[in-house]
C-alpha cells in the first residue's frame, strides 16, 4: 500500500494578499509541486486544511504517514 503524506495548505483570506491577490473568497492552497513531488516518491499527497478543532487535526494525523510543513 502505497504510503499518505500530508501537505499543510497556506491561506489567502478574502480580499488578502497573496498567490491570488484580491480574492473574492478565503481559499486553501499549496503549491503543486509538492502534490507531484510526493507522487513521484510513489506516494499519495493529502493535503491538510488549517483547521480550529485540535481533535480534527489529530484524527487526519492519524490517518496519514508523514507531513510535508510547506512555508518558510
Amino acid at each position: 500500500m502505497k504510503p499518505v503524506i500530508g501537505i499543510t495548505c497556506a491561506l489567502t483570506k478574502k480580499g488578502g494578499m497573496g498567490p491570488v491577490p484580491t480574492s473574492p473568497e478565503t481559499i486553501f492552497h499549496v503549491s503543486a509541486d509538492y502534490c507531484q513531488a510526493v507522487e513521484q516518491v510513489d506516494a499519495i499527497p493529502l493535503l491538510i486544511p488549517i483547521v480550529q478543532s485540535s481533535a480534527t487535526l489529530t484524527r487526519i494525523l492519524e490517518n496519514i504517514d508523514g507531513v510535508i510543513v510547506t512555508g518558510g
